[in-house]
This record gives C-alpha cells, structure tokens and sequence, in this order.
C-alpha cells in the first residue's frame, strides 16, 4: 500500500487527534486493499506522524488484525504497546479476551498458579499481537493492584509505558479543557482544571462550593432546572448532577456525570442570576 494513501487514510482519522477503535477498523481495511512488507510498521509510523494519541482497543485491533515478519525484539516492543500503563494506571482488558486457568498453555498456567494465593486467583487477559499470544495477568490485593504480561512460553514481558501516546492523549485533553475553562466568560472557573502528565485534574471546590438542600434549592433557576432535565435525558439513569456556586463571581455549574463515570460529562454554566450562559460536553 503506498505510504501517502495510508498517510491519507490516518490523517482523516487523526482529525480529532485520537484514533478510535472504530477508526482503526477503516485504517485495517485500507491495509488490507493493498498491504506492504511491513504494515504494522507503516501503520504505526503514520500514525505517529499525525501527531495523534491512540486508544488502547485501537493499538490492540491494529496488532491483532495486522501480521508481518520480526525479531523478537521487534515483537517485544509491540507487545510492550499492546500491554502500555499510563502513568498509575496499569493496562485495561480492553480489546482482550478474559481466559480461565484450563486454557492457559502449561508454562502459563504454571505463573498462574504461582500468583494464586489466600487473597485469590489472577485475572488474566489474552491479547494477539501478531498472530501471537501475550497474556496479560493482573490481582487486587490489600496493597494494590499487581500487574504482569507473559507470552505463550512464560517469559516475562516488561510492561513499559508509550510515553509518546501517553504525552499526546494528555494534550488533547489538556485543549479540549482549556477550549472551555480558559474562555473569558469562565474565568472564575479556569482554577478548576490544572493540568498533569497524564491530562487534568479536576477540583471544582478549589474556587467554589457544592450546593445541597435549600442552598440548592435556592439556586434552581428555570434555567438550571431545565438543564437538569436535560442532562438526565442525554446521561440516563444513575447520572450524578451537582451543582456549585463559585465564590470568586457567584456564577453556577452544573456538571452531570455518567453513573459508569466514563463517557462524557455534561457541563452548563449560569450567571449569578441563574441565566444559562453555555453548556458543554467533555470527554476524558
């Protein structure tokens, strides 16, 4: 497949500055049309050259569709993408297949069984990277959570951080925040949002207050209870809805939170009167 059509093909997913699982199923079909001597290597240097971060269940659909030949160091370092951390947070199971004991290889049932202790047995995720096996374990315990990848031999693989993938996802976060926090109408608000290596941290209470009983009921505007309808339609059943008054400029926010607490939250801020001034959605 020529380099400037892949190119093409994942600068038009890149347009968001994130490549989707769903985005990585239309960059694996153009792939296919006309591949290369190395599509993984192409796929993933175009990407890189977009600029744009990569969802995990993407990176993982890319290696387990796509197949060329490596070294094992070459193999490793893909693996070592499949299975990235990011920052406290160690690898998801997204995109995997949970697998039980009895269908792990003998020399990975044999970690198995060394992890299996009072507090209980691993979870273990298989993922193809490939067209080979990596295994990834992980367990909760009283001291936290543990973390292991392995491949269908047992050796260990190093489970390392995608720095760059990291970096960028934590900037597209950092921008989609600040397109609303650093607007002048927010200002009050833009302490809020402080930025980390892994995106944002966020503290309404830095420079507001969390309204509950008559000091919410006070604050209910026509407007604020219409936004609350309407984020209860858009965010379903469970939804979280809080309301906090900021101490600097007496403005409202309104945030809705999903009850999984992952999708986007919904945002809508009002005057000091009540009046609504915006509404936002943001997605971590």
């Amino acid at each position: 497949m020529p380099v400037s059509k892949l190119d093409t093909v994942v600068r038009q997913a890149a347009t968001d500055k994130l490549i989707t699982r769903t985005e990585a199923k239309k960059i694996i079909s153009a792939v296919k049309e006309s591949p290369g001597k190395k599509p993984i290597d192409d796929v993933f240097k175009a990407i890189d050259k977009s600029g744009a971060a990569i969802e995990t269940g993407a990176t993982r659909l890319l290696l387990s569709e796509l197949d060329q030949k490596m070294t094992r160091a070459e193999w490793v370092s893909y693996a070592q993408k499949a299975t990235s951390p990011a920052g406290l947070w160690g690898p998801s199971g997204e995109g995997g297949k949970s697998v039980k004991r009895a269908d792990l290889p003998p020399a990975v049932k044999k970690i198995f069984d060394k992890w299996t202790d009072s507090e209980g047995s691993p979870n273990v995720t298989k993922l193809d990277v490939a067209g080979k096996d990596v295994f990834l374990f992980d367990q909760y315990s009283e001291f936290g959570t543990s973390f292991g990848a392995f491949d269908e031999a047992g050796k260990a693989i190093e489970l390392k951080e995608d720095t760059t993938n990291v970096r960028r996802n934590a900037k597209r976060t950092q921008a989609k925040y600040d397109a609303v926090f650093k607007q002048p109408e927010m200002a009050a608000w833009a302490k809020s949002i402080q930025h980390t290596e892994l995106g944002v941290i966020i503290n309404y209470r830095e420079n507001a207050t969390a309204l509950a009983g008559t000091a919410r009921t006070a604050a209910s505007s026509a407007d604020v209870k219409k936004a609350e309808r309407e984020m209860r339609a858009t965010l379903k059943t469970g939804a979280e809805l809080e309301l906090f008054k900021n101490t600097k400029d007496g403005s409202f926010l309104l945030v809705g939170t999903p009850a999984s607490h992952s999708g986007a939250a919904e945002y809508a801020h009002f005057s000091k009167a009540g009046k609504l001034l915006g509404s936002y959605s943001l997605e971590p």
